[in-house]
């Protein structure tokens, strides 16, 4: 009865998105803040890239990656901490909508990026989706547990939208509120003739992008701890597969989250990209890297400075939470995924890890990817939170 349910449920709701029944907007302004975390030593830096590089490094060769990624550091500080000197506030866009069956109210919010493209760039604007239950007990002074979810590589944003449709509608047990970033070069951010990709054979231009995505998912969260509903004390990072390895890195920024979960995910991008090119030489990997030099090496070198392993030193005292796949040939347990858990680990940072059967890409029916995805990365989202039923008890859990 209860897997009826849960398909009847998920059928009504799919129904439900196709029409907005109410939509209006308006403006807000909220307070950029600083990232809580200094940044990293030269040594720091030095000690992660040995790890990513496996100690094969020149005294010349390290030096200048170091080089790289305390550039890459000062890029990302230096431009957030000029933008609150010069101005904290930021105006803030946003447009509701609810759906017809009245089970989830999404949220529309558009702010200025802090970096910025010539010619009006569609990537200037930051957007993402807020998704949460759209009946509030105004009776009731309950704060969801919220995570900041990035999606992964395909141009399919609608699809982890629509994921995050049904976690917030409650189908995975307890409601919470989901925030669905569009990254720069996705979606609504994407010019109109699809020229320009996050991930491409312009590893420079790559390296701005992953800069790009840091200070937006900053910014947003900073946006996100302003809303009454919202829990501040669980706010999470979370992201599938290239948005879960991309993640790791994000999260090593902004340690301000309260907790961070990661899919598919693991460090070494050269390594994991370079395994969707040989298990894949047609994938969208393959295809982003058609003008670039497809060796494992040279890519590892152009973006050593953006590897989560060069970063990992800076995870302290976190939650965390790993869900892979057995036979996953892109992210490797043993290559990209053990050597991460051993970092975090080390550094005292609390590591929840489950495997299941299968490959990179989740298969089965939605209600198999709901209990053996979706509905492990709820509960890791509301872990530690309270119910609704106890700070509500006579209004019920949802």
């Amino acid at each position: 009865m209860k897997n009826k349910f849960y398909l009847s449920l998920t059928a009504i709701l799919v129904t439900a998105t196709l029409v907005p029944l109410v939509s209006f907007a308006k403006t807000e302004t909220f307070k950029m803040k600083p990232f809580i975390t200094a940044e990293s030593s030269k040594e720091e830096i030095a000690g992660g890239l040995q790890l990513l590089f496996k100690n094969s490094l020149s005294v010349e060769e390290l030096e200048k990656r170091v080089g790289d990624s305390q550039a890459f550091q000062s890029l990302v500080y230096d431009t957030l901490n000029t933008a609150i000197a010069k101005n904290p506030n930021i105006q803030v866009e946003t447009s509701e909508k609810t759906f017809r069956g009245n089970f989830v109210k999404e949220t529309t919010i558009k702010f200025p990026s802090l970096i910025q493209r010539a010619n009006n760039h569609p990537a200037n604007t930051m957007i993402a989706r807020i998704y949460e239950q759209s009946v509030q007990d105004k009776n009731c002074d309950y704060k969801y547990p919220t995570t900041i979810m990035l999606h992964h590589i395909l141009n399919e944003v609608e699809k982890i939208e629509e994921a995050a449709t049904y976690i917030s509608a409650g189908i995975l047990n307890k409601p919470s509120i989901v925030v669905v970033i569009q990254m720069p070069h996705y979606a609504q951010r994407r010019l109109a003739d699809g020229s320009e990709n996050f991930l491409n054979s312009d590893l420079a231009s790559f390296r701005k992008n992953m800069a790009q995505l840091i200070l937006d998912v900053h910014l947003l969260k900073n946006y996100i701890e302003t809303r009454s509903n919202v829990d501040t004390n669980h706010i999470s990072l979370t992201g599938f597969s290239l948005g879960a390895v991309m993640g790791l890195t994000i999260g090593a920024f902004d340690q301000s989250f309260n907790s961070y979960g990661f899919l598919m995910g693991g460090s070494d991008m050269a390594n994991i990209l370079m395994n969707r090119v040989t298990s894949n030489p047609t994938s969208e990997v393959a295809e982003a890297l058609n003008n670039s030099v497809k060796n494992e090496d040279y890519i590892r070198s152009e973006i050593g400075a953006v590897d989560s392993l060069t970063w990992l030193h800076r995870y302290k005292n976190k939650e965390t939470f790993f869900l892979n796949n057995s036979q996953d040939v892109v992210v490797k347990y043993k290559e990209n995924v053990q050597p991460t858990l051993d970092i975090l680990k080390a550094n005292e940072n609390q590591v929840a890890t489950r495997v299941n059967e299968g490959g990179h890409v989740p298969t089965g029916s939605a209600f198999t990817k709901f209990k053996e995805i979706f509905r492990p990365l709820n509960d890791f989202i509301m872990k530690g939170a309270p119910d609704k039923s106890d700070v509500c008890p006579m209004r019920g859990g949802n």
